[in-house]
């Protein structure tokens, strides 16, 4: 599901690009540094790795030209990760999925492009991923699942087969989302919440069982 023949690119420098670098350091990856939206944040080293140019800049579109690197993006705010994905998708660059070596996939599972899944997650069989999705560490998500794209499913969470989640969606750690039920555009999902019902675009949802408020 992975092409780590070649050296990548961390985009972002929270604490997310920080993790990113432990997994591609779990895989003897090399990564040729941190690429920064904050021009303050130009020349530091995060966990010994440079920072090494600005979005934008120069320096940052000539890497985003490379045809010899990968990138990788790792922003933790949805609406953050989706802009910078309309940015990278104006250059050359290649974006990969950054897969923990220690996650379990099924082979009949499908992943887009840009997402990063952490240890000890499970993606069961027929589920669909789609693009710039974050999933934390020991997460699961149940056979014929459809993930949407620049959602995050925190550490913990459990997805129910056959759930359906649409975009930006933010599912908090220890969340439990019950078999079939659908999870609509922009919702937040409190942590530890249990959802046994549909939850409607742009809410809040939190409890067991889970209320919904706007």
């Amino acid at each position: 599901m992975a092409d780590y023949k070649l050296p990548i690119m961390i985009l972002g420098t929270g604490a997310e690009a920080r993790i990113a670098l432990d997994i591609a350091n779990a895989h003897d990856i090399l990564v040729y540094g941190f690429i920064t939206s904050e021009e303050s944040e130009l020349r530091k080293e995060m966990n010994d790795i440079l920072v090494v140019a600005e979005l934008g800049s120069e320096d940052g579109d000539t890497l985003l030209k490379d045809e010899n690197i990968k990138m990788v993006l790792a922003e933790a705010d949805l609406e953050q990760r989706e802009l910078l994905s309309e940015q990278l998708a104006t250059h050359s660059s290649e974006v990969i999925n950054l897969i923990h070596p220690l996650s379990r996939i099924s082979p009949f599972s499908q992943l887009g492009k840009g997402n990063v899944v952490n240890a000890g997650t499970m993606i069961m069989p027929n589920a669909e991923i789609g693009d710039f999705n974050w999933i934390g560490c020991h997460a699961s998500i149940g056979a014929d699942a459809v993930i949407g794209d620049y959602c995050n499913i925190m550490d913990g969470a459990r997805i129910g087969e056959g759930v359906i989640i649409e975009r930006q969606v933010y599912i908090s750690a220890g969340a439990i989302i019950q078999k079939g039920v659908r999870i609509g555009e922009k919702v937040m999902i409190a942590p530890g919440a249990v959802v046994m019902t549909d939850i409607p675009d742009g809410s809040t949802a939190f409890g067991n069982p889970a209320q919904v408020s706007k």
